[in-house]
């Protein structure tokens, strides 16, 4: 009888000894999750492994970190959710972890509650505390944001008129110049003036925005800029190729839209996925993409939309995961 207790002491004591060890810090959970296969596992290591931050700090930083790949993956409300979950714990920046501050990462839960067509959420954020920031960033995109909630509600091209006019005064307004090229494709979204784009030619050549304009690039694929209400196009120069933002596209354009299978650091799994698409009679292909951070070549596995629009669907029928990309 006297041994139980002194066997029930040695496991308790190696139960917190395991349990100390299994701490970690944020920067060691985020390199173990990019040695994962896809970032759908990367996100999924960090959900599971989040309550083993060593530090309020590591949790922080690990949670943003984790809103960040799903934003990368289109996953717009669980971003949002991880990134209000982040701004709430009142904590410092983990050590080599990304530098950002509360009210940065409470603008990140609004556009990406935006970009999820969830314009409620996004609103209450905008009436938190990031409302009286001293940061004239951070206020110059509560301004913009508070103005796409606005427009997210709108309904016919009237609705819109409120809107157009307060942006074309932002766009003047020196506290507002770091989120202009924002303003003016806006705007040009909204009106179809060509103004708009010349002033992005002119004055923000490398912009993102300005190759929106050029149609070099195209708009998000998000409920606000399918849905805002447009007025017609006032072209005042050559006219510019104009983003797919309507869901009323033509089939030539439909069959231009590419769904996402899934992303592997792993080539023999991209080519494993493609076999079974294969097999059951679909034709898919891959693309290589480079992580910024780490130079890590992804294998992203790809299959065009049909002409009918249906693919989507078709895959999602048959168990595949899928989502559209440009």
């Amino acid at each position: 009888m006297k041994k139980i207790p002194a066997l029930i002491l040695a496991i308790l004591t190696l139960s917190q000894a395991a349990f100390s060890q299994a701490k970690k810090s944020a920067e060691t959970l985020k390199n173990e999750s990019l040695k994962q296969d896809s970032i759908q596992d990367a996100i999924t290591y960090l959900k599971n492994n989040t309550s083993s931050a060593e530090t309020p700090s590591d949790t922080r930083s690990i949670i943003y970190y984790t809103g960040t790949l799903q934003e990368l993956l289109g996953l717009y409300s669980e971003a949002s959710a991880s990134y209000v979950k982040a701004a709430a714990i009142k904590a410092q920046d983990a050590k080599n972890m990304p530098k950002v501050s509360s009210e940065q990462i409470v603008i990140d839960a609004i556009r990406t509650s935006l970009s999820s067509g969830d314009w409620e959420n996004a609103q209450n954020y905008l009436n938190s505390a990031v409302k009286f920031s001293k940061d004239e960033k951070i206020l110059a995109h509560v301004n913009l944001y508070s103005v796409w909630c606005t427009l997210c509600k709108a309904q016919t091209i009237d609705d819109t008129k409120d809107s157009i006019e307060l942006l074309k005064a932002y766009k003047s307004m020196s506290s507002m110049k770091c989120i202009r090229p924002q303003v003016l494709v806006t705007l040009w979204h909204l009106t179809g003036n060509d103004s708009y784009a010349q002033e992005l030619k002119r004055d923000f050549p490398a912009s993102p925005e300005c190759a929106i304009v050029q149609g070099k690039a195209e708009i998000m694929s998000v409920p606000f800029w399918y849905f805002v209400p447009r007025g017609e196009s006032k072209t005042v120069q050559a006219p510019v190729k104009a983003p797919e933002t309507t869901s009323a596209n033509s089939n030539a354009k439909k069959a231009e839209k590419k769904l996402q299978l899934g992303l592997f650091r792993n080539q023999k799994n991209a080519s494993n996925l493609m076999d079974k698409l294969k097999s059951k009679g679909f034709s898919s292909y891959s693309i290589t993409k480079k992580g910024e951070e780490t130079g890590t070549t992804y294998y992203i596995v790809i299959v065009d939309e049909n002409s009918n629009g249906t693919m989507e669907k078709q895959l999602k029928s048959a168990g595949f995961d899928c989502y559209p990309i440009k």
